[in-house]
């Protein structure tokens, strides 16, 4: 028994390691999005910064939501006397799981907007002379993964063909087993 507490005792000592994520890749137009999904173990203040404007890409605008969708803090650009166009969000946030949204600046936001309120169009076509490249830095958090990346799926007809022919193998090896067993 004093086993048992000696373990538990050891093992709620070690606290939950916060780590950082970083993620890059390029919009697919003008008018796309990507959004990131965090959690956060115990209460601490987050970091989530784009470095994209500074890589060549374009001037990204970041919005902050909780897992329900609502509206948390959004920013722009860092400071712009500087030149300094990227995203800077640093919030408090207490345990739990939270959304970001990548955007292009000039996105048209709703008032009090919620992730589905958000109206993702821009004013820029293409990307202002610039790159569509993005990359994105969540730190101080237990875990991040990316929740759209506007993967094509598989077109239907090649599916359906993909699976045709997987069933005929299976048929035919079920067909073959058989009359081996004869």
């Amino acid at each position: 028994m004093k086993h048992l507490l000696f373990i538990a005792i050891l093992l709620s000592s070690f606290g939950v390691n916060a780590a950082n994520f970083s993620f890059t890749g390029n919009l697919d137009h003008d008018d796309d999005f990507r959004t990131f999904s965090f959690t956060v173990d115990s209460t601490s203040d987050v970091t989530i910064r784009t470095s994209s404007y500074a890589a060549g890409g374009f001037d990204p605008l970041l919005v902050l939501f909780d897992s329900t969708g609502t509206w948390i803090s959004m920013n722009d650009d860092i400071s712009t006397d500087d030149g300094l166009y990227d995203s800077l969000i640093t919030w408090n946030l207490d345990a739990g799981n939270y959304i970001v949204a990548l955007a292009q600046f000039g996105t048209d936001l709703t008032q009090s907007p919620t992730l589905k309120e958000i109206v993702w169009s821009t004013f820029y076509e293409g990307f202002d002379d610039l790159t569509s490249f993005y990359a994105l830095d969540i730190n101080n958090v237990s875990s991040a993964s990316i929740l759209n990346n506007n993967v094509s799926s598989v077109p239907v007809p090649a599916a359906v063909w993909l699976f045709g022919s997987a069933l005929m193998g299976l048929l035919g090896m079920r067909k073959k087993s058989h009359t081996a067993t004869v």
